[in-house]
């Protein structure tokens, strides 16, 4: 049973929750297993309810997908969740908009629960013999969507009839041991009631009872009309002596290879919160006095006792200690040197010297101290985590499933990162190649050697919206900013700039605004164009290298139902493809009739939804159409009434990798750009700029292998790529257009 309440008001459903059983077909390991999300978006970029159900439909469509171990399952609709919604925050970033995500996934198979967490959520695990407080304070302010990692935590419980599950991305301070206490064996709806009752703000929350059954799922609606009042309930401030705390003992996924660590209990009231890391948010306090805890069958892993902050008290300690004993030092060498010497004023300073002295040697030891420990701190913090992320790669090593190797060896990385946020070593570089290597294999990677391709780099104010090269090798650049084009010519030092080279908007003999897409011109054209652009309102521009030619500017006859909002185009054969995603139209403009005849419209009967498409590529007449959210379209020409033109939306991507599946979307990525390469082998390149990586798929859309830079590019985040005819591989960032040989 969902619960919410917003701005007073009690709400029947709750965006974001989803319960879903097995379908008739799923991944090994997936066919017993019942599962149950909720996502929380925090922040000023909110989806609608209906997105987020189809959202978490398709993520539950991807659980029951993946094979192996339910962490390893859930672990992959983490990671797909994360990019999905860091891909969103990225389109919003120019604009403030982004969303924090806290998600809660608990799957229960047979009388096993396990739950993973991406960032502050609670989870509440409430049984007769006791309750337990799945919840990490050192996550507060972390979740999905800020970062290419996904941070998630795993925790495994055993259930029985009675358990009450309680998941919710807040937990209000009232909600006390004596009043989870009270809720077991209580309807939901009562349950609910007194929940409420409790809380007089906002409040979202999923509520899981267990009972003995056939196993199928109800989904119950909360009606506060209909349902009783909960009577009495109890104090938030009267400690229960007789209740329990259960640590929460370890249960291992019969699929898995590793057992969790065991979550820390909730504390009671008036004692020291237990915590592993420095607290940044006051977790919930209960009244009750505790208990010695119960033996459970599986000792759990020892939770370190809160230690109160001693390095800095002590180094503020030793430079009092050091100062005093300095200006004690310093008066009586002085009064040492007065009885010596005939003339005592000489040594007489003045208030202000003294008071000086006096302040700045403690500041300067502890100045020394302090740099000291940074030094020595740090190393021994980076060995620790790195400690970690050796202990990880031992364990990873005598893996054998595919799916487990990938997220064991991811891991590692995790924890090499954390290891170099306090420097590096050359330990912890050879276990990120070795990492890398595993990995690479896994997801048949070939790592290529990026290097500065452009003399002097990008020139301030220009951002790369696309590259596009031409037959002789030459490099133009579309300024995203302005709409004007730059040329880069081969020399031995690099690609350099064309300085008089004129591509961009004018005035006469009309108007040419800001170009919004390009395209290479074959060679051999009579005026000596090399490059095409196109503006918003559908007009051409011929570009001419030289200091005198200047642009030839082509007004097309418009449509006949005029334009909308043109925004890209595709060159082939001299046939010009516009598409227009307002007006939901691609246009077509022959080569022979030099655009003074009205365009072709390119669909038959059926038209595939244009409004999301952000790149197009043209073969032999069939259109490629990427959309914002990955999948792509590919519709067949025919001018043929009989045979009108068809198309595939969604295209289906082909991914024989171990635990990858076929599908609309291809797993892990962010397309947001792709490129058809030309015979002799035609092929399919679509670019990933999070990771930096470009995708290499047959025209049947079959993953054939990815390319991605052997070290990390210099600069802020990729904005586009190209492959040129040479297979040299360029990627542009806001500084810089790197260059690669493709093997």
């Amino acid at each position: 049973m969902p619960i919410l309440r917003r701005q007073g008001l009690v709400h029947p459903d709750l965006p974001g929750f989803l319960a879903l059983g097995p379908p008739r077909r799923t991944g090994r390991g997936r066919a017993q297993d019942k599962l149950v999300m909720h996502l929380a978006l925090q922040g000023n970029a909110p989806l609608s309810p209906k997105a987020l159900h189809k959202l978490l439909d398709s993520l539950g469509q991807t659980y029951f997908k993946s094979a192996g171990s339910s962490t390893a399952a859930m672990r992959v609709v983490a990671e797909s969740l994360n990019q999905s919604l860091f891909s969103r925050n990225q389109r919003g970033s120019s604009r403030g908009m982004r969303s924090l995500g806290i998600f809660s996934l608990a799957v229960f198979r047979n009388q096993f629960l396990f739950l993973a967490q991406c960032g502050s959520s609670h989870a509440l695990l409430v049984q007769p013999g006791g309750l337990q407080h799945f919840h990490d304070p050192s996550v507060v302010g972390r979740g999905l969507g800020m970062g290419r990692a996904t941070p998630i935590q795993y925790h495994h419980a055993e259930v029985t009839p009675g358990s009450l599950l309680i998941i919710s991305p807040s937990l209000p301070p009232t909600w006390n041991q004596s009043l989870l206490r009270s809720l077991v064996g209580k309807p939901l709806g009562e349950v609910a009631d007194r929940l409420f009752a409790q809380v007089d703000a906002d409040l979202e929350a999923v509520m899981i009872q267990i009972e003995a059954g056939s196993g199928e799922m109800r989904t119950l609606q909360y009606d506060p009309t209909k349902i009783a009042s909960a009577g009495p309930q109890p104090d938030p401030n009267q400690a229960l002596p007789d209740t329990e705390i259960l640590p929460a003992a370890p249960v291992v996924d019969p699929l898995a290879h590793h057992v969790p660590v065991p979550q820390a209990e909730l504390p009671p009231s008036q004692a020291a919160p237990v915590q592993r890391q420095p607290q940044v948010e006051t977790p919930p306090v209960v009244t009750a006095a505790e208990k010695p805890p119960v033996e459970s069958t599986k000792t759990p892993k020892p939770v370190k006792p809160k230690r109160e902050p001693v390095i800095g008290p002590a180094i503020l300690a030793i430079a009092s200690a050091v100062g005093t004993a300095l200006r004690q030092f310093f008066r009586t060498i002085g009064a040492m040197i007065r009885r010596v010497l005939p003339d005592e004023k000489i040594l007489d300073l003045p208030p202000s010297a003294m008071l000086f002295g006096a302040l700045a040697v403690p500041l300067i030891i502890v100045s020394v101290a302090s740099v000291v420990y940074l030094r020595e701190g740090r190393g021994r913090l980076h060995q620790e985590k790195l400690l970690q992320a050796q202990t990880v790669a031992e364990q990873a090593l005598p893996l054998e499933d595919p799916i487990e190797i990938r997220a064991a060896w991811e891991q590692v990385l995790v924890s090499l990162d954390e290891a170099e946020n306090y420097g590096s070593s050359q330990d912890s570089q050879d276990l990120r190649t070795y990492a890398y290597s595993v990995l690479d294999n896994l997801d048949i990677v070939e790592r290529l050697d990026y290097q500065a391709g452009l003399v002097g780099g990008i020139p301030s104010g220009v951002t790369v919206k696309k590259i596009v090269l031409n037959a002789d090798n030459e490099l133009y650049l579309l300024n995203g900013e302005n709409g004007y084009v730059l040329r880069a010519t081969y020399s031995d030092k690099g690609y350099e700039l064309d300085a008089v080279f004129n591509c961009g908007p004018v005035a006469q003999p009309f108007l040419i605004g800001p170009l919004i897409d390009i395209a290479a011109l074959p060679r051999g054209q009579e005026d000596g164009a090399t490059i095409l652009g196109m503006d918003a309102n559908g007009n051409l521009l011929r570009c001419i290298p030289g200091e005198e030619d200047a642009p030839i500017a082509i007004q097309m006859a418009p449509p006949d139902l005029n334009w909308g909002q043109p925004t890209e185009f595709a060159l082939e054969n001299g046939n010009v493809y516009v598409l227009d995603s307002q007006t939901n139209s691609v246009w077509v403009y022959w080569a022979n009739d030099n655009f003074s005849e009205l365009p072709t419209y390119y669909f038959g009967n059926q038209i595939p939804p244009l409004k999301s498409v952000i790149d197009m590529s043209v073969k032999d007449g069939d259109l490629y159409l990427l959309h914002d959210d990955g999948h792509i379209t590919v519709c067949n020409y025919s001018s043929y009434v009989d045979a009108p033109t068809r198309c595939t939306d969604p295209a289906e991507f082909i991914d024989l990798r171990a635990g990858y599946q076929n599908g609309s979307v291809m797993q892990g990525t962010n397309f947001q750009q792709m490129q058809l390469a030309p015979p002799p082998d035609p092929s399919l390149y679509l670019f990933d700029p999070q990771a930096e990586a470009v995708y290499h798929l047959s025209m049947r859309l079959a993953f054939q292998r990815q390319y991605r830079p052997s070290q990390p590019l210099l600069g802020e985040t990729a904005t586009t790529f190209a492959v040129g005819p040479n297979r040299q591989a360029f990627v542009a960032t806001n500084e810089q257009v790197y260059v690669a040989i493709m093997p």
